[in-house]
């Protein structure tokens, strides 16, 4: 009987007086202490010792003269000694992981891998990182950990529970099994820190045995319970007319922004923003009535590579421009809001709205503050907590849509990139903002986009008139920005009023040559966004002409073997082992090499006894 595996729970409800008497057996002497010491120690009768160890005979037991701890006695009040003041929290983990000897570090780091080989504080962090990132990630991990089915039952048991914290003896009620299988339980689960056992001294003196979820999860799960309700998403009934809609107004802009580039480089200050000449340059290629907001449209363009900019503060066309000619103006608008999803503000508030899209419509006004107030806590509802550090280096769980972080995502989002891109509209009364989601801005959301939505942006055409002076004329208000792409290259603009003119030079045309574009593509593109049936004979007949004047050149790097003997050139020439390597350019004193490295060339001519410089 004394040996049982279920002696710890035998001990719960022990009085004070019994813990001391083993507290003292278990510091002073393994070979057991007297009765008379023991009542002296404590300041109580002989008798009264006697009693407590009548009581508890499965923990003492007296030996002739002296009373002594049970064989398993030693480790349970050392385990009961350890947990008298633990919360069971982060801390307690901590001071566990500090307290133990190497061997026991040792033993508790194979528990999760085999092959690690940490310092304590890394392993700690480690540990923390992988089991405790979220609230419910410590519940995936068990399914890692070689534990019993009763252990996977017991924590199921407190991970259920309204607290997630549970006196022993109604955890082994509610579980039914044997008393000792579940206190095996509960020992694996301690032992891989999943579970934190504590034991406290009540009122009258007994000894009270409580398991319990990590101290920060309960904390959150309560946080969580007394979080106010959602409210309700309160509406205004407008007029559909109000408000401003921006549609797809922004991709177009930053088309027309983007090649008012290809021709030039634009020179940013190193506060931001542009030049003023650059910056009229940019704005004159820009329809009027178009939205327009350079900076705006610049950072964009940049953060989804449709612009660079270089470290001398230089803005460049970037490299994806041909495939965006491949994509429609509506395709373009939605390449746009896929790529803003990598800026974290955006993507936070776009994942936050994306909760509550089934109760939006694009027929209804918002407060813009009910509405992002809504839209948080109603994603607080269905996300899990975070481990955050505090400023005072404490571990806590926050919920991300609790705090003020999304909110402010959301507030700025709405009222400047959201806004933007078409998503809603925007109405003011007096100081307050209303929003209304656009059909685009739903779609959006669902990620579903229907035709009819694609219908009501369709491609704008790409005509021209090439005349015969070599000029090309194309309006401004009918064509894609970046369907002219070829003729930026290619050419030379000069209007940008009504009309765009594009004046065809050699120099211009030779310098997009040079630059890797190819001029029989560009004389293709010509013939087939011309309004007339042919180009100018004279257009035709001088740009073969400049095609075919180009003076061609390869320029490349030779490897040479060099000597001022003409006749160790000769007879290197001549010997059939570098005949395969080996190309004349001066027969006297060069040959050129390759197909072969230097050093295994200089090997080679070594071992025939040539001496290499």
């Amino acid at each position: 009987m004394r040996h049982g595996a279920s002696l710890l729970a035998s001990l719960e409800g022990m009085s004070r007086l019994a813990y001391q008497i083993a507290e003292e057996l278990s510091d002073k002497s393994r070979s057991g202490l007297t009765v008379r010491f023991l009542a002296k120690k404590l300041e109580i009768p002989d008798e009264e010792v006697e009693y407590l160890v009548d009581v508890y005979d499965r923990l003492f037991y007296a030996d002739i003269s002296r009373i002594k701890l049970a064989p398993d006695g030693q480790h349970v009040i050392k385990r009961i000694a350890e947990s008298l003041s633990s919360q069971g929290d982060f801390n307690a983990f901590a001071n566990r992981i500090r307290s133990m000897s190497q061997s026991e570090f040792g033993l508790f780091m194979a528990r999760f891998s085999h092959h690690m080989s940490m310092n304590r504080t890394d392993f700690a962090n480690w540990f923390v990182n992988r089991y405790y990132d979220t609230p419910s990630n410590i519940r995936n991990c068990l399914q890692d950990l070689n534990v019993s089915k009763t252990a996977h039952e017991v924590f199921d048991l407190l991970w259920e529970s309204p607290k997630g914290i549970m006196p022993a003896g109604q955890l082994r009620a509610l579980h039914g099994g044997s008393d000792a299988e579940v206190e095996q339980a509960i020992w694996e689960l301690v032992q891989h820190c999943l579970l934190y056992e504590m034991f406290r001294f009540d009122n009258e003196g007994r000894l009270v045995r409580v398991v319990a979820l990590l101290a920060e999860i309960r904390q959150y799960r309560e946080s969580m319970s007394k979080v106010a309700p959602v409210p309700m998403l309160e509406t205004l009934d407008a007029p559909e007319s109000e408000g401003s809609d921006l549609g797809i107004q922004l991709s177009e802009s930053i088309g027309h922004i983007v090649i008012a580039l290809v021709g030039g480089a634009a020179r940013m200050r190193k506060s931001g923003g542009l030049y003023k000449e650059d910056q009229k340059r940019v704005e004159d290629l820009v329809p009027p009535g178009e939205y327009l907001n350079v900076d705006a449209c610049i950072w964009i363009a940049e953060v989804n590579d449709w612009l660079d900019v270089s470290k001398d503060n230089l803005v460049v066309a970037g490299q994806c421009l041909d495939a965006l000619i491949s994509m429609s103006r509506f395709e373009r608008h939605i390449a746009l809001d896929d790529l803003l999803q990598h800026v974290r503000d955006y993507a936070i508030a776009k994942n936050t709205l994306q909760v509550i899209n089934a109760d939006l419509d694009n027929t209804t006004w918002y407060l813009m503050e009910d509405l992002v107030e809504y839209a948080a806590r109603s994603a607080a509802r269905d996300e899990d907590g975070i481990l955050q550090q505090m400023d005072n280096g404490v571990l806590c769980y926050a919920n991300p849509s609790n705090t003020e972080v999304v909110r402010d995502c959301l507030t700025r989002t709405l009222q400047c990139e959201m806004h933007w891109l078409g998503l809603v509209a925007h109405l003011r009364r007096g100081n307050q903002l209303y929003i209304r989601f656009t059909t685009m801005g739903i779609a959006f959301l669902r990620g579903d986009f229907p035709k009819e939505l694609y219908a009501q942006f369709p491609d704008k055409g790409c005509e021209f008139v090439v005349q015969p002076n070599f000029e090309v004329v194309v309006p401004s208000d009918q064509i894609d920005p970046l369907k002219m792409l070829p003729l930026e290259r290619f050419a030379e603009r000069s209007g940008s009023d009504q009309a765009r003119i594009y004046t065809l030079t050699k120099v211009r045309f030779t310098q997009a040559m040079q630059s890797g574009h190819d001029p029989k593509e560009f004389v293709v593109f010509l013939l087939k966004h011309n309004r007339m049936d042919e180009l100018p004979p004279n257009v035709v007949m001088t740009l073969e002409d400049w095609m075919g004047g180009m003076k061609r050149v390869k320029i490349r790097t030779l490897h040479i073997v060099e000597s001022e003997d003409p006749l160790v050139i000769a007879e290197i020439a001549h010997q059939r082992r570098y005949n395969q390597y080996i190309q004349h350019i001066d027969p006297n004193s060069m040959l050129n090499y390759k197909g072969i490295s230097k050093a295994k060339l200089a090997k080679l001519l070594e071992k025939d006894g040539y001496l290499i410089d």
